[in-house]
């Protein structure tokens, strides 16, 4: 998985655990594209002390990970979900049995691909 998507992930999981400033600097800077220096300028400081404050919230981002595996688990929640899926494509189901394999579907939290709910 690209480096980027990674921290994203991490990001979006473990964001509510940062300070306010940690999750401004690193919202500007990965999902609004914003440079270092636009983001220096606009705080008043300089380059590096941006980059320092993004490295070290990125750490922290990566020590919750190694902690507590919460995106390792959602990547296998949707794996498994993803793999019901199919195979419930695949199958003559009931309609009790569709809306059930549906029911987990959303508990798994993986979207609908195909016309019959599944």
């Amino acid at each position: 998985m690209d480096e980027r998507v990674a921290l994203l992930l991490r990001f979006d999981r473990y964001a509510p655990l940062l300070t306010d400033g940690q999750r401004e600097f690193l919202h500007l800077h990965y999902e609004e594209d914003w440079s270092l220096g636009e983001i220096a300028t606009i705080f008043g400081l300089s380059r590096q002390a941006v980059n320092d404050r993004l490295r070290r919230a990125e750490a922290l981002l990566q020590q919750y990970e190694e902690r507590l595996h919460l995106c390792e688990e959602d990547a296998l929640r949707r794996y498994c979900g993803e793999q019901l899926r199919d195979w419930a494509a695949a199958q003559p189901l009931s309609d009790s049995g569709r809306a059930v394999i549906e029911c987990a579907l959303q508990a798994l939290g993986v979207e609908r691909e195909t016309e019959d709910g599944l």
